[in-house]
């Protein structure tokens, strides 16, 4: 007996079997491809966020180089105008970034958004912002409207900045002095008497400066009364003094908070950026404060500090717009060119207590400052006027000259938004 086979069913079963692999193998090189292009995808959109970031810097720096070069002229170097406001595009190869500068009073934002190409037109982008604050006004010693001194007056210089000429830790040191103080008066001019002394200059508006009994005025090499003329003349008329107001440099931003650092426990820590309070006054007269980093904190109301802790590379710049105060914080590891009081227009009465000591810069063009018998100031004064009801000692820290000459422009916050 003969057996026929189906060969028609096993071709077709052969078939099956061939199609289903072919799908299989189809399913598997699509999800390979798939996956594949996800990859590539997520590959090349990680290039393009890690590029954005350094393109957006570039965008920051160019703003920089912008405010420090010309910051007299800002719509300068194809820079547009729009208000308050200065922009500029530029491209690096086939990504760019497009960067503002926003000015309001000495306070400034550079926001810079970085554009990295994906593919044809489709970019991928980044901000960044950076807080600075910007000066056109150089700290050149003790200058007001008005001067009026009660006592004896003995000035001259040191540099923070230089161990040379001042103590390790940055500190006035009497036996490294120098001769670089300028006592101004862009009014009427002064009058100094008794055994006053100036190691470095005064100058008067419209009259020179009234020398009288045993004052002093001239270089360290000078031991005679009255003021040294030569080789230049260190008593001179026709000072004139021009300051920018200082304008509210923000209308929001975090309080500052209690903290701990290094064992130490501070009623307020500035770790960098932006404050703003109404009071600084939490533990009265006790109240202390440390700053960590470059920080900027504008105060509305109260102020009391008993003492201000400065870390290494940490600066504080304060502002203040209550009418009046009474405010000698004790320094604590910085110096004068690290901490700087600025005064709003309603800021217009301040007041030294007897036998304390200032570190710093006080700048507010419409203070009236007044120092108490055997109060000192180390640093730099700008008010309207200055008035001393006894004897008063003012050293001059041609570090903070130093610092606003080669760079007028301090970074306050870096963010990313």
């Amino acid at each position: 007996m003969k057996i026929r086979a189906n060969t028609n069913s096993e071709q077709a079963s052969a078939l099956l079997i061939t199609m289903l692999i072919t799908a299989i193998l189809t399913f598997l090189v699509s999800s390979y491809l798939i996956l594949t292009s996800s990859q590539n995808q997520l590959v090349m959109r990680s290039l393009c966020w890690n590029t954005a970031i350094p393109v957006a810097e570039a965008g920051i720096e160019e703003g920089m180089a912008q405010l420090h070069q010309n910051y007299t002229n800002l719509a300068a170097e194809g820079w547009s105008q729009s208000g308050t406001n200065y922009s500029l595009t530029r491209f690096l190869g086939s990504n760019y970034y497009s960067v503002t500068i926003g000015t309001q009073g000495m306070m400034c934002t550079i926001t810079s958004k970085g554009y990295a190409q994906r593919q044809g037109t489709n970019y991928l982008s980044r901000t960044v912002q950076v807080s600075a604050e910007i000066w056109s006004f150089t700290q050149v010693g003790l200058v007001a409207n008005s001067i009026n001194l009660g006592g004896d007056l003995k000035a001259d210089s040191y540099d923070s900045s230089d161990p040379n000429f001042s103590t390790p830790s940055g500190q006035y040191d009497p036996t490294k002095a120098s001769d670089k103080a300028l006592i101004a008066d862009s009014g009427l001019g002064f009058s100094m008497g008794g055994n006053s002394m100036v190691r470095g200059y005064v100058a008067g508006g419209s009259t020179l400066v009234t020398l009288s009994g045993s004052a002093s005025v001239g270089d360290l090499s000078w031991n005679k009364k009255g003021a040294q003329l030569l080789p230049t003349p260190h008593d001179t008329n026709g000072y004139s003094l021009t300051a920018q107001n200082v304008q509210v440099p923000y209308t929001a931003a975090p309080p500052p908070v209690p903290g701990n650092i290094g064992g130490t426990n501070y009623n307020y820590v500035l770790s960098g950026g932006r404050y703003m309070a109404g009071n600084i006054d939490s533990a009265g007269l006790a109240t202390t404060m440390v700053v960590t980093r470059p920080s900027a904190l504008f105060v509305t109301n109260d102020l009391q500090l008993a003492s201000i802790t400065f870390l290494p590379g940490a600066h504080l710049n304060l502002y203040i717009s209550m009418p009046s105060l009474a405010f000698n914080p004790t320094i604590i590891g910085g110096t004068a060119a690290q901490f700087t009081v600025l005064g709003l227009p309603t800021c217009t009465s301040m007041t030294m207590n007897s036998h304390t000591l200032f570190i710093g810069v006080i700048y507010a063009p419409q203070l009236n400052l007044n120092a108490q018998g055997g109060a000192e100031i180390d640093g730099a004064v700008l008010a309207n006027s200055f008035s001393c009801n006894g004897n008063f000692f003012f050293h001059y820290d041609f570090a903070t000259a130093k610092n606003w000459i080669t760079d007028p422009v301090t970074v306050i916050s870096w963010a990313e938004l």
